[in-house]
């Protein structure tokens, strides 16, 4: 065995939005440290395009609408339980909406 270790870094794009993943590990611990990076990659990823869908969203709201903040959701999927937030409007008649398509 060595102790010396390499450095492994994913960069992420989504839209315009960047992430850069960079992980340090020894030879030894190599296979745990990819599969984390690659889980941790698929989720940033999974968040990341959930917040480029919910502006692209608020960018196309009716008029009449008003955005009264977010609320958190949870979103489990095969990579995980993913936390976001997602913008809230109520419409004319005050009715609670969260997406326009």
């Amino acid at each position: 065995m060595t102790d010396e270790s390499v450095t492994i870094s994913i960069t992420i794009r989504v839209s315009e939005r960047e992430i850069k993943i960079k992980k340090e590990t020894k030879i030894e611990d190599m296979e745990e440290t990819i599969q984390g990076i690659l889980l941790e990659a698929g989720q940033q990823t999974f968040g990341m395009g959930i917040k480029v869908m919910d502006e692209r969203m608020a960018e196309k709201v009716p008029k009449g609408w008003q955005n009264v903040g977010t609320e958190e959701r949870w979103l489990v999927s095969s990579i995980g339980t993913l936390r976001y937030k997602r913008r809230v409007y109520l419409d004319e008649k005050k009715a609670s909406k969260k997406a326009v398509r």
